[in-house]
């Protein structure tokens, strides 16, 4: 990279005799990127990309869910968009780790809200409570989770 931005070659500047092996460094560097590119975008993307389209059009979607979640690039938003898939079917325990997952890297108010919600299903008032307020705090408008807090006594 530093031969292709102007760097020192064993020939002078960049441009004043270069040779094959500044070419091939520069060709080498290009294919390492793209290779990267593509391991840690193109493909996680492609397999949720997936999985989503699946499990919105109604077909069977959690295979596909688990090929996006064992690629070995770590994706928070598969576990969130799994998580949902699984409260579509209401497996909210299954959703609620699936949530705990993709909070390791993603910090969102929609996270708290899906969480909020799994905990209402499992009747632990305290974790909606928590949630809840998580939520609002990065999502103040959110009406679900407002109607949540009125819902739980809580003010706001």
């Amino acid at each position: 990279l530093l031969l292709s931005v102007g760097g020192e070659t064993e020939q002078g500047r960049l441009g004043e005799g270069t040779t094959a092996k500044t070419g091939t460094t520069t060709i080498a560097a290009s294919v390492i990127l793209a290779a990267a590119y593509a391991f840690t975008v193109l493909i996680p993307s492609a397999l949720l990309s997936r999985a989503e389209e699946t499990h919105v059009a109604g077909g069977v979607s959690e295979p596909l869910y688990m090929d996006a979640l064992r690629w070995p690039w770590p994706n928070p938003q598969a576990h969130e968009s799994y998580a949902l898939a699984l409260m579509d079917e209401s497996r909210f325990s299954a959703a609620r780790i699936q949530l705990e997952q993709a909070q390791e890297g993603l910090d969102t108010g929609r996270i708290h809200l899906l969480l909020a919600i799994c905990s209402e299903a499992a009747r632990d008032k305290t974790a909606v409570r928590r949630h809840v307020r998580e939520c609002l705090y990065r999502w103040p408008d959110n009406e679900h989770a407002r109607s949540l807090a009125t819902a739980h006594g809580m003010e706001f």
